[in-house]
Parts: C-alpha cells; structure tokens; sequence
C-alpha cells in the first residue's frame, strides 16, 4: 500500500458517500450521526470495491490495498 493508493481508496470513498470528518471518524451519507471506525470502513468497503462497476481491474486492485490503510492497516495484518 502506498499513499497513493490510500487517496485512491478515500476519492472512491467519498463518490459512494463514505466521508471522514475527523481523525478516525467516518460517516456515510443518510446517517451522518452514526460513526464508523476506519477498521468497519476498510473492511465494509472492501467488500463492496470490486462489485463496482465502473471500476476496472488496476482500480480494483488500488482500492483493495488502499481501502485498509485508511485504517491505518496493511492487508495480511490480524
């Protein structure tokens, strides 16, 4: 993971309506009163990434190294 897969993953983050609005904290649009830790953010996401459509397979891949170290995590790590 490197940092620019991490601000791939946060850009693609924000279109689905998953914003960061503080260190840590996340929300997703409709239930920005519900927080969300980055780790259920990573993992949530994760899942979800390579279902995406409009994503190819070098995007795909991005977000699935990007996605957990915006969580602070390397994928592998228990």
């Amino acid at each position: 993971m490197n940092v620019e897969d991490a601000e791939h993953a946060r850009r693609w983050s924000e279109a689905q309506g998953v914003t960061q609005n503080g260190d840590g904290v996340w929300a997703e649009r409709g239930a920005p009163e519900t927080a969300l830790t980055p780790n259920k953010v990573a993992h949530a996401w994760t899942r979800a990434a390579p279902h995406d459509p409009d994503l190819d397979a070098a995007a795909r891949l991005r977000l699935a190294f990007g996605l957990p170290g915006l969580a602070g995590r390397v994928p592998g790590d228990e």
